[in-house]
């Protein structure tokens, strides 16, 4: 615009006001690249590639932990700034960090059986967590499936994974394993006294006295009481001596036996069986050159009878300091006898020798007489 029009004038030979453009474009900021790191989880804060400046303003872009984030430039003046696409909204990149796969050797473990579920170490566990911050393993579950004798193998499906940095890794297991040996427990029953009278010897399964066993685990079912240690012969009768727990069954609470889970050692069962008083007395008169039987020669009193089942199957008798079996007597010519001596045998159901079970009373020894 002139300042006096009156005396000035433009060179075209005009004066009125000259109107002029002034154009300030917008600053042209190119738009970053994306960061292409593979990024993994290291337990440290990590940087997207895509740094604050003085044109545009980063926000998400430092992350720890494991995820997918999106990192967000956007122009630090999105009024007097422009991308080079001719675009001025907030540009989105992923940032993506992948967990770190991590491998957990799964420690070996022996164990002793004891009946009941058992823990897994915390030694163990630590070992498993070992170089690892806020990580820790647990077990699910007692390991009830593994309490008898045997080898298990325990995998990494049975551990429950937690803390800070669990969702940080990636896990995989190597098999570890459950090695159950057998309990070693001792058994053992009172001494045992009764007086004889035909039934083998047995002990009271409510007696048996087992240590090595927590109590309220289990039960004795039942069991043998032999003369030999390996098995034997089942004992009748005899004075004193000692038996042996053989073929000895333990359950559980539930009636599953558990015996194959124990190494036993048994106590010997020192016993009494007191012979039973046998009074009987001869029959004196017999056919000579007939043969005996032990039945038509002796009558038992009734006041102490045999046992049921027992019988007197054999009798020794001394004439004249020899000695003669029933065999031997029917063949001896006929005449009377004094006997000096006299011995019985005795046999139960089963054929066995119960002779000591017994204590023969004859009042006074008799002649014989044979027609």
């Amino acid at each position: 615009e002139l300042i006096n029009t009156f005396d000035y004038m433009w060179s075209n030979g005009t004066s009125d006001v000259k109107t002029y453009s002034f154009v300030i474009n917008r600053k042209i900021i190119n738009i970053p690249n994306a960061d292409d790191t593979a990024f993994e989880f290291t337990g440290s804060p990590q940087q997207y590639g895509i740094s604050n400046s003085d044109d545009y303003i980063v926000t998400n872009g430092t992350q720890t932990n494991a995820g997918n984030y999106i990192v967000r430039v956007a122009l630090a003046d999105a009024f007097n700034y422009v991308w080079n696409d001719g675009t001025n909204e907030t540009k989105n990149y992923d940032f993506n960090i992948a967990k770190k796969a991590k491998t957990i050797n799964i420690p070996d473990q022996t164990e002793v059986f004891t009946n009941a579920p058992f823990a897994y170490s915390p030694s163990n566990l630590n070992t498993m967590a070992s170089g690892l911050s806020d990580v820790t393993f647990s077990l699910k579950s007692a390991l009830s499936s593994m309490k008898n004798v045997g080898t298990y193998e325990l995998s990494g499906d049975y551990f429950n994974v937690s803390g800070a940095n669990a969702n940080n890794y990636d896990f995989t297991f190597t098999s570890g394993t459950i090695k159950v040996n057998k309990a070693n427990v001792t058994v053992s029953h009172p001494a045992i006294s009764k007086t004889y009278d035909g039934l083998k010897l047995e002990g009271d399964t409510e007696a048996i006295v087992v240590t090595g066993l927590d109590p309220d685990t289990f039960n004795v079912k039942s069991f043998e009481l032999r003369n030999l240690q390996t098995s034997g012969k089942f004992i009748y009768s005899g004075t004193s001596g000692t038996a042996y727990i053989v073929n000895l069954v333990i359950v559980d609470t539930n009636g599953n036996d558990i015996t194959g889970n124990l190494n036993i050692t048994a106590s010997p069962v020192s016993y009494t069986i007191n012979r039973r008083k046998l009074y009987f007395t001869f029959n004196t008169l017999v056919a000579a050159n007939t043969p005996i039987l032990a039945s038509s020669i002796v009558s038992v009193s009734q006041s102490s009878p045999l046992v049921d089942g027992d019988y007197v199957s054999d009798i020794t008798v001394s004439i004249n300091g020899v000695d003669f079996s029933l065999n031997d007597l029917y063949s001896l010519p006929a005449g009377t006898y004094a006997i000096s001596d006299v011995s019985v045998t005795i046999k139960n159901a089963e054929n066995t020798k119960v002779t000591s079970g017994y204590q023969p009373q004859i009042a006074t020894l008799p002649s014989i007489t044979f027609n």
